[in-house]
């Protein structure tokens, strides 16, 4: 019984998160469990042996299975998906990028519309706190950035700043980190082909992760709900956004005094 609700909820996955449908999703894992040939997936999954060829060259189509002595075989299932979901995060950058277009040309053509000057808001989830992010950095000439545990969490989030790039292209993009936080070979790599700059500072960082550029501040802390989850504050303060600059233009600064030239 628990596998059997095992596999529904795989299922249930691959149709939501991969969009997948019923007979993809099933064939799929009966690929994936070593079924061979089409009657012996037919018989495995459930899928009528007249549409099995069709539903596996959609998957084939979908980067999931390859033929593979005359049938398929599912591609290693995590280069696969990563891949897949970087076609994902690609897209949506895409879109993202679209959308905040139109908001500038909607907004030259706007004759009357209200103006935030002020807010404070709390949004929840990784990928919402990062896109919010990216579409800030991508409205400024100089970001901020302040981490020390947030990047622990680098390695998951590569996909979703690798796609992200073109957001922030032209940006001047500074990332302070504590001198005790070590960088891989693979995080330098990441952030040199980002063009983001760092420097180490030998004080603390003020927060686990901060976002400044001359208007907003966007304050990031774990989800005390969610485990490995993420969540803001998003303060549009001027007067608080400035502030803040000037402190971590100060930490910037003098570590350029002692030697630390920014690394890019």
């Amino acid at each position: 019984m628990s596998a059997t609700r095992g596999l529904e909820s795989l299922e249930e996955r691959l149709r939501t998160l991969l969009g997948l449908n019923k007979y993809e999703a099933r064939l799929y894992l009966a690929i994936l469990k070593g079924a061979r040939g089409s009657k012996q997936a037919a018989e495995a999954s459930g899928v009528p042996l007249p549409r099995v060829y069709d539903v596996v060259k959609s998957l084939e189509s979908k980067g999931l299975v390859k033929p593979s002595n005359n049938w398929y075989v599912a591609l290693d299932v995590r280069e696969s998906l990563f891949a897949f979901a970087s076609r994902v995060v690609s897209q949506a950058v895409e879109r993202a990028e679209g959308i905040m277009r139109l908001a500038e040309e909607l907004a030259r053509h706007a004759e009357h519309y209200e103006r935030v000057e002020e807010a404070i808001e709390v949004i929840r989830g990784l990928r919402e706190v990062l896109a919010r992010s990216f579409a800030m950095a991508s409205r400024a000439r100089t970001v901020y950035l302040l981490a020390w545990k947030a990047l622990e969490r680098l390695n998951v989030i590569k996909p979703f700043l690798a796609s992200c790039r073109p957001l922030i292209k032209g940006v001047d993009v500074r990332l302070i980190i504590p001198a005790y936080f070590e960088l891989t070979d693979s995080d330098v790599k990441l952030l040199r082909d980002l063009g983001i700059k760092w420097i180490k500072t030998a004080g603390s960082v003020m927060l686990d992760s901060m976002i400044i550029d001359d208007h907003t501040v966007i304050i990031g802390v774990p989800d005390p709900n969610i485990e490995g989850e993420a969540m803001a504050i998003v303060v549009n303060n001027k007067a608080f956004a400035s502030a803040v600059r000037r402190l971590a233009d100060k930490i910037w600064f003098e570590g350029e005094a002692r030697g630390l030239e920014p690394s890019a």
